[in-house]
C-alpha cells in the first residue's frame, strides 16, 4: 500500500509561489519611478511646484520650458521612454535646447499655473486642454504655447518636431512643409548624432 504524503505538494508549491511572487514583483519596468508610476529619466527635471519658477528657470538657462504630460500605465509614454528617450541625438537635443518637465495628467500634486492660480496637476492638464497622454507642450518666454505635440512620434519624427521648435520657425512656417523642407530630406538616420 503506497502511502500519500499530502504536505510534499504544498512543501513543493510554496517556493513555486514565492518564485511566481517574486517574478511579478520583478517585471515591473525598472524606469517606472515613485512618482505614480511615470517612467522616468535622469535628465527629467522635477517641477518646482510653480510652473512660473519653472519657466524662469528654463529662461536662466536659456531653455525653452516643456512640459511632457504622461500618466501611469500609458503605452506610448512607456514607448517614448524606451525608444525615443534612449536615441543619444534626441536626449542631446532636448538636455541642450529645452527645460523639460515631466507632470502626470492624473497627478494630485499642487501646482501653481502660469497665470498663479493654484491647482492640482490633473486640474492644469484640463486647464491646458491637455486630456491624452503622451503631450508635449512647448512655450516661450511669456509662457505661450508655441506649439503642441500630442500623442507618440516615432524618432525620426520626433527629432523632426524637437528641431522645429528649437529653431523657433513655427512663428513662419507649418510643421510639414517645414519637415519636408528642412528634415526629411536629410538623409541620417534617428540613431545617427
Amino acid at each position: 500500500m503506497t502511502t500519500i504524503n499530502s504536505a510534499a505538494p504544498k512543501n513543493q508549491t510554496r517556493p513555486l509561489a514565492v518564485l511566481l511572487l517574486l517574478m511579478a514583483f520583478l517585471s515591473v519596468p525598472l524606469a517606472a519611478s515613485a512618482k505614480g508610476h511615470l517612467y522616468s529619466q535622469p535628465w527629467l527635471k522635477p517641477t518646482t511646484g510653480d510652473l512660473r519658477l519653472d519657466l524662469a528657470t528654463a529662461r536662466l538657462q536659456g531653455k525653452r520650458l516643456t512640459l511632457i504630460w504622461e500618466q501611469a500605465g500609458c503605452v506610448y509614454c512607456k514607448k517614448m521612454h524606451e525608444i525615443n528617450f534612449k536615441q543619444k541625438n534626441i536626449v542631446d537635443l532636448i538636455t541642450g535646447k529645452f527645460y523639460p518637465v515631466q507632470l502626470d495628467l492624473r497627478g494630485d500634486r499642487e501646482l501653481i499655473d502660469f497665470d498663479g492660480e493654484q491647482l492640482n496637476e490633473a486640474a492644469v492638464a484640463r486647464k491646458h486642454g491637455v486630456n491624452g497622454t503622451p503631450t508635449t507642450e512647448f512655450r516661450d518666454d511669456r509662457a505661450i504655447e508655441v506649439f503642441r505635440m500630442p500623442g507618440y512620434a516615432e524618432p525620426l519624427i520626433y527629432r523632426g518636431i524637437l528641431e522645429y521648435v528649437a529653431s523657433g520657425d513655427y512663428t513662419e512656417q507649418k510643421l510639414v512643409p517645414w519637415l519636408k523642407a528642412n528634415f526629411f530630406n536629410r538623409i541620417d538616420q534617428p540613431g545617427d548624432s
